[in-house]
């Protein structure tokens, strides 16, 4: 008697099967125990067991093995010679098999009509491919995709053989356990071989990654070549968060496969427990490794850090009570509210192909997120097309306010760790081309965070993560949650100094934190002024359960990093806002004109610099009438002298550089002439020429701000006073114009 496998929904619910209660069990996330599937009746070997309706009113034969694909919430129950789902209704259906005994090879077969040899010994769903992996208790593999079945590995055959060569062929002995790896591949926990297989995604290779094959009944020491040490009672397989492989060996010593090919302690539960305690296991999503015993009803938690233990259920009692039990109504898992428009304008979520997490605008080019949202568990970090950038706070009224084509590149925190049991300086900035419009929040030093967030401030933490019923909201989220130093939160929670230390703070209480979908969010406090300062971004979640507050990183211990790199970029300012304060500064220097004193421009009417000012950046400019005007760059302004005394409309760019950044801004000047003397004065234009088909255009433009009066006389070669004809006047000896300001006037002389 015993627990045969367990698996965790998207609601956190653990699922338990349990053969000789003909059951599955369901565990919430405050310890209720109630039965998901199965009356505790067993069913009649042909009957279908109450397919199409309630799966607490249907009957299983044999219940050995539970998995769940984590998108759809559809459970699947190994029973038998059967695969049974159960949709997110609780409505039970066959999935695989058609209950009758046969012996064929699958080639793509609907599921449903397939016969299955012998009874299946365990299953599991890859929600990367949406495949599900059926492994019967005599060693071969079915693979089930869009609702077909085909062999994916195993003869069927007793055996020791195959490694390195076509997977279909390989012989196992008692193969008992089955997990799908972060790239698709199967590992197949082969006991009475005392290997771990690998399969290739295609079913087409397989090979062995821990195990020589031989029996081994000593602890492996750290460090050892997985394929060079024998093992002993093998027993589950389980991936964690990190994607590493993890098994249990001997009497409960639980082995890590480390990405070096060789092996490490996680757990040894023997001495922990001062019981034998080994069976099948799941990771939980904040990292903590559930197992349940394959020799009891009791089910433990292994802390993410592998140092603690602690019991979650001893189903020895429950079990027989839940059978006729309904669900109960969910705990609350996530507290809190939607926002309000206009609420949290920083607040910003980041999609990417495979995801999505929450951020914050930390500068109107710079988004703050969680690196391990951008991050793949190989260490790739997400390439800048596979990035969109939303800010707003209604999913369904909002578009992407930078598109994949304008986010520039991504910044990981260079000291990012994401090997051990928590997260390090979990931190990335994603830079987008485009301003955002919203107002960035602030990032509070080190020094302000020490006095206005304290152990006990009412800290607020704003998400796009998973409620309590296990849907993703959309609209954004909110909710208030104590916050608590890195040492207080060591002394009041399971969190040990692997996930908690001197780089992280701690929000949340049983009923009220963060969840998935919510990571990379920010943890804001109030300051005096009335604003927000960001103390945190989030990291880890323990699904708001007691004892497993929320962990974030220490926006105060990046304050350096986040600020190098925000204030580096030298950024143009709107065209519009360019202009007009080059206008102002250009009146407050009397204007422009010809043969007067330079107007100086201060960059900072052109650029924004961030905190680092102007220092470390040179500026160029250029003018689109060298001659007229000269602008100079000195002690970061700009200074115009005119020259020409010509009017005109001067086009004039300027660039300025720092480091590898550039921008650029273009705007105009007004150039005016240079005034006359005060009084009257005279002027002789030596060239009239008039008569003998001759003709002159007198033209006279006004620049000055005064009206003026023109006068003029014509004379012969002699000086005597010559005759001059035009239309508008007739002919003439003379005449006078009056021009008002800016005015002017044009007139031919007559042929």
């Amino acid at each position: 008697s015993g627990i045969d496998d367990i698996a965790i929904d998207s609601q956190g619910n653990i699922l338990v099967a349990v053969t000789d209660l003909y059951q599955v069990l369901k565990i919430a996330p405050d310890g209720t125990v109630s039965v998901f599937a199965g009356t505790g009746r067993q069913r009649d070997y042909w009957d279908p067991g109450g397919d199409g309706g309630p799966a607490v009113a249907a009957e299983l034969h044999r219940a050995t093995s539970v998995t769940v694909d984590p998108l759809t919430n559809q459970v699947y129950i190994a029973d038998d010679r059967r695969v049974r789902g159960v949709d997110s209704t609780g409505i039970i259906t066959t999935i695989v098999g058609d209950g009758e005994q046969g012996d064929g090879v699958a080639r793509g077969e609907l599921a449903t009509e397939f016969a299955l040899a012998r009874p299946i010994e365990r299953i599991e769903f890859d929600p990367g491919s949406g495949k599900l992996y059926v492994l019967q208790d005599d060693g071969r593999i079915w693979r089930v995709e869009n609702g077909r079945i085909y062999h994916h590995a195993g003869s069927g055959k007793d055996g020791c053989w195959g490694d390195g060569g076509p997977a279909a062929e390989a012989q196992f002995g008692d193969p008992i356990d089955l997990a799908v790896g972060p790239e698709g591949s199967v590992y197949l926990a082969d006991h009475g071989n005392y290997r771990i297989h690998k399969i290739d995604p295609n079913g087409s290779t397989i090979t062995a990654v821990v195990g020589n094959g031989r029996d081994w009944s000593y602890p492996i020491p750290d460090g050892t070549p997985a394929l060079r040490t024998g093992i002993r009672r093998l027993h589950g397989l389980a991936f964690d968060f990190y994607n590493q492989l993890h098994f249990v060996a001997g009497y409960g010593v639980i082995y890590r496969l480390e990405r070096n090919g060789t092996l490490r302690t996680f757990s040894h539960l023997s001495d922990l427990l001062d019981e034998t305690a080994r069976g099948r296991m799941v990771f939980d999503p904040v990292g903590n490794l559930i197992l349940a015993t394959d020799r009891s009803y009791r089910i433990y938690e292994v802390s993410a850090d592998g140092r603690q233990v602690r019991l979650l259920a001893d189903l020895e009692s429950d079990a027989m009570s839940a059978r006729a039990s309904a669900a109960p109504p969910q705990r609350k898992i996530i507290d809190g509210r939607e926002v309000a428009p206009g609420e949290w304008p920083f607040v910003a979520r980041v999609d990417t192909s495979d995801k999505f997490c929450t951020a914050s605008l930390v500068a109107p080019n710079w988004i703050l997120t969680a690196a391990h949202c951008l991050v793949d568990h190989d260490g790739s970090v997400t390439d800048p097309s596979d990035i969109s950038v939303f800010l707003g706070y209604d999913w369904d009224k909002g578009v992407c306010e930078n598109t994949r084509e304008e986010i520039d590149r991504v910044i990981i925190h260079p000291d990012y760790d994401f090997t051990g049991a928590g997260f390090r300086n979990d931190a990335a900035l994603v830079e987008i081309l485009r301003p955002a419009a919203a107002d960035p929040v602030k990032i509070l030093t080190p020094g302000d965070e020490a006095w206005l967030a304290p152990s006990g401030t009412t800290a607020t933490v704003i998400g796009w993560g998973r409620q309590i019923d296990g849907s993703y909201p959309r609209v954004l989220r909110t909710v208030d949650i104590p916050l608590m130093t890195p040492e207080d939160c060591r002394e009041n929670s399971f969190w040990t100094s692997e996930v908690v230390h001197e780089r992280t703070l701690c929000a949340g209480v049983e009923g009220r934190g963060v969840w998935s979908g919510d990571s990379g969010g920010p943890l804001v406090v109030s300051l005096p002024d009335g604003d927000w300062g960001q103390v945190g971004v989030t990291s880890m979640g323990g699904r708001a359960r007691a004892g497993y507050p929320g962990v974030f990183t220490r926006t105060s211990s990046i304050y350096d990093w986040i600020h190098e790199h925000i204030d580096e970029r030298v950024q143009a300012k709107d065209p519009d806002e360019v202009q007009a304060n080059v206008d102002a500064a250009v009146a407050a220097g009397g204007g422009l004109r010809a043969g007067g004193p330079p107007v100086t421009i201060d960059m900072s009417a052109l650029f924004s610099f961030g905190d680092g000012g102007s220092a470390d950046t040179t500026f160029t400019a250029r003018s689109s009438h060298p001659a007229v005007v000269t602008a100079d760059t000195t002690d970061g302004s700009l200074v115009l002298t005119p020259g020409d005394p010509a009017p005109v409309t001067i086009t004039i760019t300027v660039t300025a550089t720092r480091a590898d950044d550039t921008a650029e801004v273009e705007f105009t000047v007004e150039i005016e002439p240079e005034p006359p003397p005060p009084g009257d004065q005279t002027y002789y234009f030596p060239h009239l020429a008039v008569g003998a088909s001759w003709q002159t255009t007198i033209t006279y433009i006004n620049y000055s701000r005064e009206e003026v009066t023109c006068q003029t006389d014509f004379l012969s070669d002699d000086g005597t006073p010559l005759m001059v004809s035009f239309e508008d006047r007739g002919t003439v000896p003379s005449r006078t114009d009056v021009l008002p300001p800016g005015g002017s006037v044009h007139q031919e002389t007559n042929v």
